[in-house]
């Protein structure tokens, strides 16, 4: 009985069960917890709950090889509870180029001739096909909120000191097409990789020294100087968590830093050093440097190649630990195609139904 009434008093109050639910690892486990009850329903699928303590997880990522016909996917957990969802994204076939991923679907060019959107993890909806747009692409990705906001893709040009970029925007059915306005540039830039839009504003890298920041909503131009201790274009991009902003993740040598972006109130940019550079120790025993290929938006995993070994590292930023996916052997490793795979956020909650859920 004492035992009985202890469970009462912990589980009825609310913040210590939000304790409880907070360290269930993973959202499929806590779609199943939500099952319990209607209070339990409502705590886990509160959307200021799970932005805070059940931010979107990384499922694992997808390898593609120039090389290769297909792309493979490789999951990052082996825990029990996602067996399902990795046996599902690995399930894709096909030969095509994944342009970009978020919420659990995938943007691709080349999927029998077309570009489409597909949706490993719910395998019985139908694939989504898009029209080739009128102009050829830099690349292309999700808008902010997934495919339900249609793609946006890119052109970038570097006309006499001065940059542009169309901007193609698919929705309902149709591209439309807008230029920016150009603007001057320090020297004549290359792109050598863009991040997916973050609060309405994606951000291009180049080898110059700067990322040209786009505004989607005013179909602007503006530049952000690098830190002045990036002196390559060995970097990534991640939104980390929260809304705080993106991060610069630097690789030199076989050292890692960290750089967050922050904007002050008068709109100055400027750049701050999250933590202190680390070096990776599979990099630093092999003695060779480090390729940045990827990073995911939580600011949690970067994926790594070394040039001369032509393997892969995923590195987990909090903990530091490194994986060697000695799986893959990368043909070239500048051309390795990673892109993370994220699990669906926020988890989608059944309905409650009178039959099979408590009251409380």
């Amino acid at each position: 009985m004492a035992a009985t009434i202890s469970a009462v008093a912990v589980l009825g109050d609310d913040d210590l069960l939000c304790e409880i639910l907070l360290r269930l690892g993973f959202p499929t486990t806590l779609v199943r917890a939500a099952a319990v009850s209607r209070r339990w329903l409502r705590i886990a699928s509160d959307r200021a709950f799970l932005r805070a303590r059940h931010p979107p997880r990384l499922l694992g990522f997808y390898y593609h090889d120039y090389g290769l016909g297909r792309p493979y996917f490789v999951p990052i957990s082996q825990a029990p509870e996602l067996a399902g969802a990795v046996r599902l994204a690995s399930s894709v076939n096909g030969k095509f180029i994944i342009r970009d991923s978020r919420d659990g679907c995938l943007l691709v060019s080349g999927f029998k001739g077309c570009n489409a959107v597909l949706d490993p993890l719910h395998p019985r909806r139908n694939v989504a096909f898009l029209p080739q747009p009128q102009y050829a692409n830099l690349t292309a990705f999700f808008a902010d909120d997934g495919g339900a906001g249609g793609v946006v893709s890119l052109s970038v040009f570097f006309p006499l000191g001065k940059t542009s970029v169309n901007v193609g925007i698919f929705q309902c059915g149709a591209w439309t097409f807008q230029q920016t306005a150009a603007i001057d540039v320090p020297g004549t830039a290359s792109v050598v990789g863009a991040h997916a839009p973050v609060q309405g504003k994606i951000y291009i890298m180049t080898n110059c020294g700067y990322i040209l920041q786009l505004d989607l909503a005013s179909i602007s131009l503006s530049v952000i100087q690098l830190p002045e201790e990036v002196k390559t274009s060995n970097f990534k991009l991640s939104c980390g968590e929260h809304d705080s902003g993106f991060f610069l993740i630097q690789g030199e040598g076989c050292l890692i830093s960290i750089w967050r972006h922050e904007v002050d109130g008068d709109g100055t940019h400027h750049w701050a050093k999250v933590s202190d550079t680390f070096c990776v120790q599979e990099a630093f025993t092999r003695q060779e440097d480090v390729t940045i290929l990827e990073a995911d938006d939580n600011l949690e995993y970067v994926f790594l190649g070394l040039n001369q070994s032509k393997c892969l590292i995923s590195l987990n930023l909090r903990s530091r630990t490194e994986i060697v996916h000695h799986e893959f052997t990368a043909n070239f490793i500048p051309f390795s195609n990673i892109k993370p795979l994220m699990m669906v956020w926020p988890p989608v909650f059944p309905a409650a139904k009178e039959e099979n859920v408590l009251e409380e």
